[in-house]
Parts: structure tokens; C-alpha cells; sequence
């Protein structure tokens, strides 16, 4: 299961350099008229938010912290267990809409917002509670 979680973590430090390096390659066009590079981001972070979902879902099931409802309760479900303090329960539950909104497209995406996550928080993505949680899981898991 460790490696489960090494795996995805793996990815999602990925996708996040995928973005960073997206986001400062140099265009002749402004990020809002250069499409290619929108699209490149918009997948990283589609992937980077489902990483999260699913590293969170592992920690509930090995933890045996309940059944999240949807996504964002997976992120509620690590706040009421003490794994993620509230703040950064609220931070990931907006990642899961801002997610949703990259996927379903619900409404038009707010550009603004997607240079706001890259330049200000793509490092919230990484959860370091989260794995060391799973590690100590696996550390009693072998007793």
C-alpha cells in the first residue's frame, strides 16, 4: 500500500513541476491568449487535484476513518481524524471545485484563479501529513 502512496506522490510532485515549467516557458503570447500552455496546465492540475482525492481516499480506507460522501468530504473526514489541521482541509476542498470546474467546465474558467493556484498555492497540494500518516500505517501494519 506504501507503494501506492509513494507512487501517486511521485506523480504529484510531477504534475506540480509540470505546471511551474509550463507556466515560465517563453511565449510570444500573454498566458491569456496562449492556449497551448492553458491546456498543458489545466491538465496537470486536473491531475494534481485527483492525485490528492485519491492519496486521501487511501489514508480514510487504511485508517478506517468512514465513507466520504463526495470528494470534498474525503478532505472533511481528515480534518475531524486530526490528520490535516482545518485550514488546509478548506484549501483542498476548494482545489476539489476548482477542479471540478476544470473538468465539467460548470462555469467559464476565471483565468485569474488559475494564475492565483500556480503562483501562490500549488505547494498546498503537497500534504506531508498525509504521507507520513500512510508511512506510520505501514510501519504497524508490519508489527
Amino acid at each position: 500500500m506504501l507503494d501506492s502512496v509513494l507512487n501517486k506522490k511521485d506523480s504529484l510532485e510531477r504534475c506540480i513541476q509540470q505546471i511551474h515549467r509550463y507556466y515560465t516557458l517563453p511565449s510570444d503570447k500573454p498566458f491569456t491568449e496562449d492556449f497551448m500552455k492553458q491546456d498543458a496546465i489545466s491538465v496537470n492540475l486536473q491531475r494534481a487535484a485527483q492525485l490528492c482525492i485519491d492519496l486521501a481516499n487511501i489514508t480514510i480506507r487504511r485508517g478506517k476513518l468512514g465513507l466520504p460522501k463526495d470528494s470534498s468530504d474525503s478532505f472533511s473526514l481528515l480534518v475531524e481524524a486530526g490528520i490535516i489541521d482545518k485550514t488546509m482541509g478548506l484549501h483542498l476542498k476548494g482545489m476539489v471545485g476548482f477542479r471540478n470546474v476544470l473538468v465539467h467546465e460548470y462555469t467559464k474558467l476565471d483565468l485569474s484563479i488559475m494564475v492565483d493556484v500556480i503562483e501562490n498555492h500549488l505547494d498546498e497540494l503537497i500534504v506531508p501529513n498525509l504521507f507520513s500518516y500512510n508511512s506510520r500505517m505501514t510501519t504497524f501494519e508490519h508489527c
